[in-house]
């Protein structure tokens, strides 16, 4: 890590931005720019509190109202749509659009600076990889699923100038996807197959990790298997991590009554440790917020509780924290780096489910091979013990078990994504519809007199998250908010 902030320190004066008037002449000045990346994507409300993964006890809301606020989810957690498109502003918005004018940036001037011819299409590569991640990242969260049903819905402006005269009118779905696959195709002009960071995408193995997740939201199973196949073959520094081998963080301990909460020593890890996490082909964090990320009953109903090292280390009942007088045990999601940054970005664990799901949704299933896959994740997550090794009766029963490791390995970073493109696949046995019970929620105000059941159904338009009418408004009506 060392050599990253080496890198940020060498170039940051020389990386031009939105806010410099600096000439951009120098290779090296595009390079200060991938070697200085935004890995936090900020606030992403939806994927925290929006699924079947948080649960917010009434009770707990009553003593602690601070467990969930308008600022830190709340209105995604009721399913809003006004009170989500009228926040003062949106962070994973921002952050998307920022990446992909750093991308654009790059894609302006590399083929007029001075430098290394090898090295400029290096670069050109990577910055068509940046695009494609931070459009498919915003539409799959702002845009409905990739369905035909849906094709000629709203999808994304075609952002692919640094020019704010450049029109925001959004493209189709199907035309949004089609330009994220062919970003994918260009970086994959990168001459590097493996991956020896974990922060820059300038190899193949990194951009098929990628692909790997477009064709599974696509269900084009068998280039799924490719892609992975790619990506698995071509690791480089990239490896599971065995969570057995986890040891203690610094705990928080209470006196009268003696409580303490043994987080794990990810919970210490500060910046150079996890943003050289080896399980990563691109590096990503989510911020935690709200900082008390609650399970649902759900959720840990699907941790073998006495052998799962992740159930052990990243599920905790640190509510004592945060409201000291509540009584009942709430245990909530501690896998984060310093305490606040989550895993996201592609990793080699995502990858390998990726492939064990195309094996059993595809016409000629391949359980066996589904299987094997899951079983060398659990052989990193568990303790060694008679239930570690899952078999499966057929595909059906396969695909249950590769979707339920998926769950408990991803609960806040893809669990959003998944529910919205189940429902849209040929089986009904992986539909998930939300429910949750709280009170009636309007202009930032909980009305506890008025308790109320929030749904979402399958294949609702709620899918896609309001946009932030801000952005929309900027516009002066070129750029269309969704419908719903």
């Amino acid at each position: 890590m060392m050599i990253i902030f080496t890198g940020c320190e060498k170039f940051l004066s020389e990386s031009p931005t939105k806010s410099t008037s600096e000439p951009i002449e120098r290779i090296e000045q595009l390079v200060g720019l991938l070697d200085a990346p935004n890995y936090t994507e900020n606030f992403r409300f939806t994927d925290l509190t929006s699924t079947d993964n948080y649960d917010l006890p009434l009770d707990l809301f009553e003593v602690y109202p601070s467990a969930l606020t308008a600022s830190s989810g709340l209105p995604h957690y009721v399913f809003g749509i006004e009170e989500v498109a009228n926040r003062p502003s949106d962070m994973h918005w921002n952050n998307s659009y920022g990446e992909i004018y750093k991308a654009n940036l790059i894609l302006e001037n590399v083929d007029q600076v001075s430098g290394d011819a090898a090295l400029k299409a290096q670069i050109k590569a990577e910055a068509y990889f940046l695009r494609a991640y931070s459009n498919f990242m915003l539409a799959t969260y702002y845009c409905l699923p990739y369905h035909s049903d849906h094709f000629d819905e709203l999808g994304l402006p075609y952002k692919t100038s640094t020019s704010p005269e450049q029109s925001m009118a959004r493209m189709s779905l199907k035309d949004t996807y089609n330009w994220i696959e062919s970003d994918l195709a260009e970086a994959l002009n990168t001459t590097k197959n493996k991956p020896t960071t974990t922060y820059r995408a300038d190899n193949k193995a990194t951009v098929n990790a990628l692909l790997s997740r477009l064709y599974l939201y696509q269900e084009e199973w068998d280039k799924v298997i490719a892609a992975a196949d790619q990506a698995l073959d071509n690791t480089g520094i990239i490896k599971l991590k065995d969570y057995n081998t986890l040891g203690p963080g610094t705990p928080v301990i209470f006196d009268n009554p003696p409580y303490t909460i043994a987080y794990s020593e990810i919970t210490d890890y500060a910046a150079p440790t996890y943003f050289n996490w080896n399980e990563s082909f691109f590096i990503r964090v989510i911020y935690k917020h709200p900082s008390m990320l609650i399970a649902s009953p759900s959720l840990l109903d699907m941790f073998d509780k006495t052998n799962d090292v992740r159930y052990k280390w990243f599920f905790l009942n640190e509510v004592r924290r945060y409201a000291p007088t509540y009584a009942k045990e709430v245990r909530s999601y501690t896998n984060a780096f310093g305490g606040w940054f989550m895993l996201a970005g592609v990793t080699i664990q995502e990858v390998m489910l990726n492939k064990a799901e195309a094996l059993v949704r595809k016409s000629s299933p391949d359980v066996a091979g589904a299987m094997t896959l899951v079983n060398q994740l659990r052989t990193n997550r568990m303790q060694a013990h008679t239930g570690r090794t899952l078999t499966a009766e057929n595909a059906e029963d396969a695909l249950l078990k590769v979707l339920a490791e998926r769950r408990r390995e991803f609960p806040f970073s893809l669990r959003w994504g998944d529910i919205r493109r189940f429902a849209y696949t040929a089986t009904t046995i992986d539909d998930i519809i939300v429910s949750r019970d709280f009170y009636e929620y309007e202009n930032g105000v909980a009305n506890k007199a008025v308790p109320k059941t929030y749904t979402l159904p399958l294949k609702s338009r709620r899918y896609a998250v309001p946009i932030n009418q801000l952005e929309v408004n900027k516009t002066r009506g070129e750029f269309e908010q969704n419908t719903y």
